[in-house]
């Protein structure tokens, strides 16, 4: 039992109760102020008084180390193949037809490069068969949930031949994959519309919000904004999707930045649902890692958008305690509210809540194997062709494990940290990233006082 050098965090409503947020078991209890003294007290002198506050707490798992980190000591292809079945991420090109000011691929980031580089029927088919093999051996293990195949660049629609030849593969030969795209959409066109429909593709659609928004930063080589095209692309999509009496599944993603009208983007949102149906829309900030993107803005730019971001958040808390849940179940801007109240049912895994290495894997063009389709190349753990590099996976592991002991022992929140390997990898290695661990602190702790500031008022509201 290891419980040295932890503090639990302790936090205050609006209402004025205080509570204390125990990382390792994620449960949240209340605590008078003496008690709270009294386990600052066992930390400083590790001497437990019988049936006292702190060793009845203990009895019950709290403050409790259970074993925080992944053992890489074992068989590492043996762990693999005891996970769910795997989704393989096909960067099919290099290729885009857009020039957004935030891609990774541009010259803001330190990733890689836009080229030409695509994948061929022959790469795409090896890791086809690379993963189905892997699908196989572990339906003998009786794990029955379907692999799927991610399309994934550059712009996946540049390469579109493959796509096809792909899918009719997988049918020609019954393989029972399930498929998503992620594309700007500007190449959809009603062909390609009816063979993502009927083949039951997930499409994920980047559009930033309305014309003026989406354009600001979603741009062609010649400078021109995307919108009217991406719209196009969504117009050929739903009207299929009509035609053959279908409710459209689309989702969006929105990328949005210190000069963004967030208030602006969820209302044109909220008028597209309201025109096609159902959608969900991914908002995610513009990442701040490896780049120079943010050098662009100023202090009141940023002030303005903690403002509004405060306000958007105060309005959803309203509607929270008078029983409006639409806004949590559609934008994924209030996900840390979903996060929270599944802490119980998700377990605490020893990658705290990172993606286990293997429960997804992105091929490229060269037919290399990376952890993620958002990693960096400069790590691979692997290829297609002579399979999973077990020893670039236990020095990954083991270098996360370095990190997280370092750095994140003593921290108060760790329980629900989303960080992950991508964040950390530079000059082909893992490093630690400071600014972003802050980031996720501060994060965690409003969303804990968030909820709790809700909850006090209506115990029901996250039901």
């Amino acid at each position: 039992m290891d419980t040295s050098e932890y503090i639990p965090w302790k936090f205050t409503t609006s209402l004025g109760n205080t509570y204390i947020y125990d990382k390792y078991t994620n449960m949240v209890i209340p605590c008078s102020e003496h008690q709270y003294q009294a386990i600052c007290e066992y930390q400083n002198t590790n001497i437990i008084p019988e049936d006292s506050y702190v060793h009845n707490m203990i009895n019950c798992g709290l403050f409790t180390n259970h074993g925080q980190f992944c053992d890489s000591s074992g068989n590492q292809e043996e762990m693999f193949n005891q996970l769910p079945s795997t989704t393989l991420i096909l960067d099919i090109t290099e290729k885009c037809n857009l020039r957004c000011s935030y891609c990774i691929y541009g010259d803001e980031y330190d990733y890689c490069s836009y080229s030409n580089k695509q994948m061929d029927f022959s790469t795409a088919r090896t890791a086809v068969e690379f993963l189905w093999g892997n699908y196989c051996k572990r339906v003998e293990r009786g794990i029955v949930e379907k692999p799927s195949i991610i399309f994934y660049g550059g712009e996946p629609l540049m390469n579109y031949d493959i796509i096809v030849k792909i899918v009719n593969y997988c049918h020609e030969n019954e393989y029972t994959f399930l498929y998503s795209i992620t594309t700007n959409a500007t190449l959809i066109t009603k062909e390609i519309s009816k063979f993502l429909v009927d083949n039951y593709f997930k499409i994920a659609i980047s559009l930033d919000g309305d014309c003026q928004e989406t354009n600001r930063r979603r741009k062609y080589l010649n400078g021109n904004g995307a919108y009217d095209d991406i719209w196009n692309g969504v117009e050929n999509l739903v009207s299929y999707y009509k035609s053959i009496n279908r409710a459209p599944e689309l989702t969006f993603n929105v990328c949005f930045d210190y000069a963004s009208d967030i208030k602006k983007i969820m209302e044109y949102f909220d008028e597209l649902e309201n025109e096609i149906g159902n959608i969900f829309v991914n908002m995610s900030k513009i990442a701040n890692i490896n780049t120079t993107y943010y050098s662009r803005f100023n202090q009141r730019e940023i002030d303005n958008y903690q403002q509004t971001m405060n306000e958007i958040l105060r309005s959803y808390l309203q509607r929270q305690q008078s029983g409006d849940l639409k806004e949590l179940k559609k934008y994924s801007l209030f996900f840390q509210f979903l996060q929270f109240k599944s802490r119980y049912t998700t377990p605490i895994t020893k990658h705290c809540n990172t993606c286990q290495i293997g429960r997804k894997m992105a091929v490229t063009s060269d037919g290399k194997i990376y952890i993620c389709e958002k990693a960096n190349r400069e790590i691979s753990i692997g290829d297609i062709y002579e399979g999973v590099n077990w020893i670039a996976v236990k020095s990954l592991i083991d270098s996360m494990n370095k990190i997280r002991k370092e750095n994140c022992s003593k921290c108060d929140v760790s329980g629900m940290c989303e960080l992950c390997y991508i964040q950390f990898i530079k000059n082909g290695k893992l490093v630690f990233d400071k600014q972003s661990c802050e980031e996720q602190k501060n994060k965690i702790r409003g969303t804990i006082k968030s909820c709790y500031d809700v909850l006090e008022r209506i115990p029901l509201a996250f039901e």
